[in-house]
């Protein structure tokens, strides 16, 4: 199957906030590469006013806010690898 030729790596944070951790863990229910992209404080007992994950998109320039949580530790995204390669979000 094309779809399994995504590398989540590839769009990793280059850079995060201190005492924050990424992590991106494969979905293995979905017959294509799904990923749960998570962006968390380190302590879990802190909360943010508001989280957001960000994606880069080819619609225009700028970013769009594919995940977002408020008065929480943590925000998350789903992220599916398409046939060719690239990376989308439902959102």
């Amino acid at each position: 199957m094309l779809c399994k030729t995504c590398n989540i790596d590839s769009i990793a944070p280059i850079s995060i906030r201190p005492n924050t951790i990424y992590d991106a863990e494969e979905q293995s229910d979905d017959p294509c590469l799904e990923y749960y992209s998570e962006c968390r404080l380190e302590n879990f007992l802190q909360d943010c006013g508001i989280l957001q994950i960000l994606a880069e998109t080819t619609a225009g320039p700028g970013t769009k806010v594919i995940g977002q949580r408020m008065n929480t530790f943590y925000a998350g995204a789903t992220i599916n690898c398409a046939n060719d390669g690239t990376f989308y979000s439902l959102v």
